[in-house]
């Protein structure tokens, strides 16, 4: 709203004009008085515009303050409109005038948020009757120690002709000094305005020649070269036939300063706001967009024009527009320096979902309404990481809970602080349980000492491994042997250690049947290896005897008949201890009891075997060479050689390359 009259719109300047038959004067919410007709301006004594900017309070006299605040006070109630109020107002001199005032609020239509105050009576104090008439010289005193800034000037010659002390307090010159100085002189060559200072002397010089009094601001350079800021009023006199301009000033530097101030900070602001990389939103108490910032733009995609006057749930994804519903009426009991925020999520024009961090505020908009802004943090990429990290720890979780293995964690003075189902299983016990206890409760006595001097804080500063085969106690009693691997992690609580558990009971029952088996094929290979020197020993004695008796048949064909006799009975004695039949009786019940079933399961597996081949197969199993086999059976090494053949046939060991004692192997470990 500006606050110059003529800039006042026609709809108000009609009202205006409605209520001039009384002394009338507009005003706004922080009772900054906007227009002011020519009635008040008698009444009160001031001149033109002298009263538009100024507040309120300040035509009241003291004597009313209170009343005057708690009629100002009841501006928000519905009946204080078109109702009488007695009051003291005062004077541009500083007199007290009674008065009667009303005030009225413009019509709904005008949609203006302003009031009019009517002096519908007022009756000056009179003076006391003893006030002395003031001859000229009075009145110049009383010009020369008036508070407010008084001087003449010669506008053909463009210099001073008089001031007054508060003039050449405000200029910093004295009247000899300003009547040698040009006006010009102590003005920059710009005015605020941004007009040629001369000009604008002239200009208003002009208007002051055409009968008008105006009222305008000017910048002045004080003689300690501080500038300062002046609302003077001028008129023209004839003093001796001469025309001169009286120039009344008021030094508003302060109020200009105010002014410069707030609007670099709101250009300050209005950077902040435009520049910031947080989303901001203005919004309505009803929830619609007054305003947005360029990260909006830049991250959601949207120009001010797409959401402006728009409901601001429409950025929002729609499963979380209701919750903004409830937060914006939440919020609306905000107060002061209080503050909600939440996490929701935004979709961008492009139909991205972004998620952001909100925090709403309270603030007056511009228009004095009630307003709120909504700074918004993109925290998409922190709810991925978190989404990822909850997705990790629920796949670690899995893996934690499901693992076939024993996982556990203990603390630096040996206490359970978590255990999964496998090792619950493995010691019976319940989570629960063992988190009531420590890794010696479960660690077999013997073990104990050995672990303790293992698992110690020294792991921390290598970060080490350590693998430990032990046994735990069962709840039941008995004994689990396990192998352990520890490492230390740095979990809550810290120095801890993670120990994975592999359950190896049946791994040393595994060990000790091996060790037996082991121990018992040692045996079996001893006997084979004995029956294999018994069935050469046998060999070697058959071929002697042969040998004997081949000799004893040459020499009996020389001998005479007793001694004929004699060399026949020993070969019938050498053919008893030679019979190959009994010799392999006696093999195949020492081998049996080597072998047991060898024989049984190759003869019931391959029927098709001869009783002779079978023979072969036992010498094979005892690893006995063809020249030996030969020697056995009294055949030549080809045949034992052909003999082979037909039988890996028999088997159904086609390729060269099978090898015959590999399967007969085989047969005697099943």
């Amino acid at each position: 709203m500006q606050t110059d009259s003529v800039n006042i719109g026609t709809n108000l300047y009609k009202w205006v004009l409605e209520n001039l038959s009384q002394g009338c004067l507009l005003f706004d919410r922080k009772l900054q008085i906007i227009e002011a007709n020519s009635e008040v301006r008698s009444i009160l004594g001031f001149g033109p515009h002298e009263l538009v900017h100024r507040n309120l309070s300040e035509i009241v006299h003291e004597s009313s303050y209170d009343s005057f605040e708690r009629m100002m006070t009841s501006l928000s109630l519905v009946d204080s409109i078109g109702r009488d109020f007695a009051i003291t107002l005062k004077s541009s001199d500083g007199q007290s005038i009674e008065s009667t005032i009303q005030l009225t609020a413009p019509p709904p239509s005008l949609e203006m948020d302003l009031y009019m105050l009517t002096i519908k009576e007022s009756q000056h104090l009179e003076a006391p009757s003893d006030f002395p008439n003031l001859n000229d010289k009075d009145w110049r005193q009383v010009i020369l120690d008036s508070p407010m800034a008084m001087a003449i000037m010669d506008p053909l010659q463009f210099t001073f002709i008089d001031a007054n002390r508060s003039a050449e307090s405000m200029l910093g010159y004295s009247i000899d000094e300003l009547r040698q100085i040009n006006p010009m002189k102590i003005s920059p060559e710009i005015q605020p305005c941004g007009t040629n200072t001369i000009l604008k002397a002239l200009n208003i010089i002009e208007q002051v020649f055409k009968g008008e009094k105006p009222f305008f601001e000017w910048e002045i350079i004080h003689k300690s070269a501080e500038a300062r800021f002046l609302e003077i009023c001028v008129d023209r006199f004839r003093i001796n036939d001469h025309s001169v301009i009286i120039a009344i000033a008021t030094d508003i530097t302060l109020r200009k300063k105010q002014e410069i101030f707030l609007a670099e900070s709101e250009a300050r602001f209005r950077n902040f706001f435009d520049n910031n990389p947080l989303m901001i939103f203005a919004i309505s108490e009803q929830g619609e967009v007054l305003s947005i910032n360029q990260a909006v733009t830049e991250q959601l995609g949207y120009a001010e024009d797409d959401l402006l006057d728009q409901h601001v749930t429409q950025v929002f994804h729609p499963m979380d527009q209701s919750k903004v519903l409830k937060n914006i009426e939440a919020s609306q009991q905000l107060d002061g320096n209080d503050f909600n925020q939440w996490e929701l999520r935004k979709i961008s024009k492009r139909g991205e979902i972004i998620w952001v961090r909100e925090i709403i505020r309270a603030i007056d908009w511009p228009d004095g309404r009630k307003a709120y802004l909504i700074s918004c943090e993109n925290i998409t990429a922190r709810k991925q990481a978190e989404e990822e990290q909850r997705n990790a720890e629920l796949q670690y979780r899995s893996i934690f809970e499901n693992h076939l293995f024993g996982i556990f964690v203990i603390n630096i003075k040996g206490e359970f602080t978590i255990a999964n189902p496998s090792f619950c299983d493995m010691l019976g016990y319940t989570e629960e349980e063992l988190l009531m206890m420590t890794w010696q409760d479960i660690t077999a006595p013997e073990d104990q000492e050995r672990c303790r001097s293992q698992v110690n804080p020294t792991l921390f500063e290598n970060n080490q491994t350590l693998t430990i085969e032990k046994q735990y106690v069962h709840k039941l009693g008995y004994p689990i042997s396990v192998r352990c691997f520890t490492k230390p992690i740095d979990l809550p609580p810290k120095e801890s250690f993670l120990v994975i558990v592999e359950d190896i009971t049946n791994e040393q029952e595994l060990k000790e049947r091996e060790a037996q088996l082991s121990i018992k094929q040692s045996e079996i290979d001893h006997k084979n290896r004995e029956l294999t020197s018994s069935m050469l020993f046998m060999t070697q004695k058959n071929r002697l005897l042969a040998e004997i008796f081949e000799a004893l048949s040459k020499i009996g064909v020389e001998a005479n008949e007793t001694a004929f006799e004699k060399i026949k009975r020993l070969q019938t004695y050498i053919s008893k201890h030679t019979d190959r039949e009994e010799d392999w009786k006696s093999f195949v019940k020492h081998f049996q009891e080597v072998n047991p079933n060898f024989l049984d399961t190759l003869s019931k597996k391959y029927p098709q075997l001869t009783q002779n081949e079978l023979k072969h197969c036992a010498y094979v199993r005892l690893r006995l060479s063809n020249q030996d086999v030969a020697s056995l059976l009294h055949i030549s090494t080809k045949a034992v050689e052909i003999a082979r053949y037909r039988i890996k046939k028999k088997l159904g060991l086609e390729s060269r390359y099978d090898k015959l004692i590999d399967l007969l192997e085989h047969i005697s470990n099943s």
